[in-house]
């Protein structure tokens, strides 16, 4: 089966960058605490590096309609250093019995040949969500 890959840059700021949702550990900002988990330079949250996968699929395989995104899942298997470039990589959706389109995928670091996301799997719907009929939280 052919596979399509789309190559994505991350930016040398975007660990900087993710901490503004909240996950301040210092392995991803500080070389200091980077280095004393084993690794050479702060490194990416691992939920950033498939928020990169996440949104390259969208893209590429329903249109940049993010409502028809159901679920993905992924195992991490390495690390991401702000600055690489990453490799998303999927094989044609199969189409289950409900009509949801299956997307298996896989992520590699570029210059270290690295798989980062291992086993991927992104299901999206045939047809957008009508955001409009969905029930709204009471606050």
């Amino acid at each position: 089966m052919r596979s399509t890959c789309v190559h994505a840059r991350v930016s040398p700021l975007q660990a900087l960058l993710y901490r503004l949702n909240g996950d301040t550990n210092p392995l991803h900002a500080d070389p200091s605490m980077a280095a004393a988990g084993g690794f050479e330079h702060p490194i990416l949250h691992g939920l950033c590096s498939l928020g990169i996968a996440c949104r390259t699929l969208v893209r590429e395989v329903a249109g940049d309609d993010a409502s028809r995104l159901h679920s993905i899942r992924a195992r991490f298997t390495k690390h991401v250093i702000p600055g690489e470039q990453l490799a998303v990589e999927w094989w044609a959706p199969l189409v289950t019995t409900e009509g949801v389109a299956r997307v298996h995928f896989q992520v590699r670091v570029v210059e270290r040949a690295a798989l980062v996301l291992a086993g991927g799997v992104a299901e999206f719907r045939a047809q957008p969500v009508d955001a409009t009929a969905l029930p709204r939280a009471k606050l």
